[in-house]
């Protein structure tokens, strides 16, 4: 595993860790604060003079420190990814980052910007995850980068662009002109926004630790197109081939010949005359 995806990726849990210590602590610290009712940023609102409480400047550095963290995160998760949607993901995923830093710089005692910044911020957080799952589910599909990203991905989307759309028609101003103390018991934007951003982190973190395994390392091609499979080519089955069978050629019979019968000669017979003894002369 590389050191630069390790560094990356306890850079994205960390940020993670930083904005849930900061927000635990200052949720504590706060008399009448209640997650039911109230609005992130409203931690971060210094009660007279900008800067001039000890209590939301903690929250909003950290914030800062969270979103800035984040940002690096998704700078390293883009390295190497050259498709079009892979880096829009990675540039909105950056953007996001800056804005929830922004968020910590220009409060809700800048009520009319604050409002601007945070529309952004999860119309940002939205398009990031839109095109992460476009981009997942075009280039390495689910198996590769996990069902739960995916799922994560989603969810905050969703809530992500009805938490933008309630900030856009005007909504936010009108409830946080009412105090805490009298507003009621529960409020379901102010849930919304909570759970907006803390899964916004909770997909950092899966991405964050995907890279640490060394899992998130793919690079998709450069059409951003899942490469076609490949099917396993059986080889064609031989037939067995049986030689054909072969007759025992006989050679041909051979008659015995029999060798000619030689006819006995008959020697001829030499007849002799009687030669009368009594004319022969000695």
């Amino acid at each position: 595993m590389s050191k630069s995806k390790l560094s990356f990726g306890i850079i994205g849990i960390a940020g993670t860790v930083v904005l849930l210590v900061i927000s635990l602590i200052s949720i504590i610290g706060h008399e009448s604060y209640s997650l039911l009712n109230g609005f992130i940023t409203e931690l971060g609102k210094y009660p007279a003079v900008y800067l001039g409480s000890s209590a939301q400047l903690t929250f909003n550095i950290g914030l800062v420190v969270s979103g800035l963290l984040l940002s690096i995160f998704m700078i390293g998760y883009g390295i190497k990814k050259d498709t079009p949607l892979f880096v829009a993901t990675s540039f909105f995923g950056v953007l996001t980052g800056v804005l929830i830093a922004a968020q910590g710089v220009i409060t809700l005692n800048v009520a009319s910007t604050h409002y601007v910044f945070t529309f952004l911020l999860f119309l940002s957080a939205a398009l990031t995850c839109a095109l992460f799952i476009v981009s997942t589910l075009l280039s390495d599909g689910p198996t590769r980068s996990g069902l739960a990203d995916i799922l994560v991905a989603f969810a905050a989307g969703v809530v992500s662009i009805i938490f933008a759309v309630f900030v856009q028609i005007g909504n936010m101003p009108r409830i946080l002109s009412v105090p805490i103390p009298l507003r009621i018991a529960v409020i379901p934007f102010a849930i919304v926004q909570w759970a907006g951003l803390l899964l916004i982190f909770a997909f950092v973190t899966l991405l964050a630790v995907r890279m640490i395994m060394g899992n998130a390392e793919y690079v998709p091609n450069a059409a951003g197109v899942k490469p076609p499979k490949t099917k396993d080519v059986k080889p064609p089955k031989t037939k067995d081939v049986i030689p054909p069978k072969t007759k025992d050629v006989q050679p041909p019979k051979t008659k015995d010949v029999k060798p000619p019968k030689a006819k006995g000669l008959k020697i001829p017979k030499f007849k002799t005359k009687k030669s009368d003894d009594r004319n022969m002369d000695f």
